[in-house]
């Protein structure tokens, strides 16, 4: 038995789920509603015989996905307070019933893109001994989840993954390279919606980068003491 925590939640599938095993997914990027969720959750449901699969949606767009506005954070954060508190409630539906052997408990966790991002928060918050029981598997994750996490955890990425590759740079530390690859994903991003392509976007990016990196050269003043260090350095060669 299932029961949905919010509005937010939906499900795909009416086939009958294995005693002991629930079934949840998150959505990437890209699906301003519900219903676009669902699509993903179909492909999933179906590879199980059409079992149910329940549905978090998580509403995040490709514009607001390095936004740190508190209203964007509190929905990211209200996501995994639901994720959860769906998790442990299956949890204890499944430990209630004395049919089903502790061992077969399973929570198959899927989840997309941007949509590991909020299932990797969601876990931090997941205690302990619900982890045993988790089954992760994420696909172009914008974080890689630990394999201290559950008992199965696998992530996949393609090799040309974008928002994977981007995600996980950012995420990985607070570094000063970190902090420019912030800037420029977020420049390239303003430059995409102004009608340009990703590749032209990064060209255009690439080129205002070159300009300010060559700034320092470009008054006169300047120029003239990088060119007496260039004489003097080639005086005492």
């Amino acid at each position: 038995m299932t029961t949905q925590v919010s509005n937010n939640t939906s499900f795909v599938g009416d086939g009958v789920i294995a005693p002991g095993t629930t079934i949840m997914f998150c959505n990437g990027i890209n699906n301003p509603d519900i219903e676009n969720a669902k699509d993903s959750a179909t492909i999933i449901s179906n590879a199980f015989g059409g079992r149910r699969v329940e549905i978090f949606h998580n509403p995040t767009s490709f514009g607001n996905i390095f936004d740190h506005s508190s209203e964007e954070m509190a929905k990211q954060t209200e996501l995994s307070a639901l994720f959860v508190k769906a998790i442990q409630q299956q949890v204890e539906t499944h430990r209630k019933d004395r049919t089903i052997a502790n061992k077969d408990i399973r929570i198959l966790l899927f989840a997309h893109s941007h949509g590991v991002k909020v299932l990797n928060g969601t876990l931090g918050a997941v205690p302990d001994e619900y982890h045993q029981y988790l089954h992760i598997f994420s696909f172009g994750g914008a974080q890689l989840i630990q394999r201290i996490d559950g008992k199965v955890v696998e992530n996949y990425v393609h090799e040309n993954d974008r928002i994977s590759d981007f995600g996980n740079i950012l995420t990985s530390s607070g570094d000063e390279d970190s902090q420019m690859a912030l800037y420029n994903i977020r420049r390239i991003n303003e430059i995409m919606s102004q009608g340009k392509t990703f590749e032209e976007a990064i060209y255009v990016n690439a080129l205002e980068e070159l300009k300010m990196h060559l700034s320092p050269c470009n008054s006169t003043d300047k120029y003239d003491r990088f060119h007496q260090i260039f004489l003097q350095r080639n005086a005492k060669a």
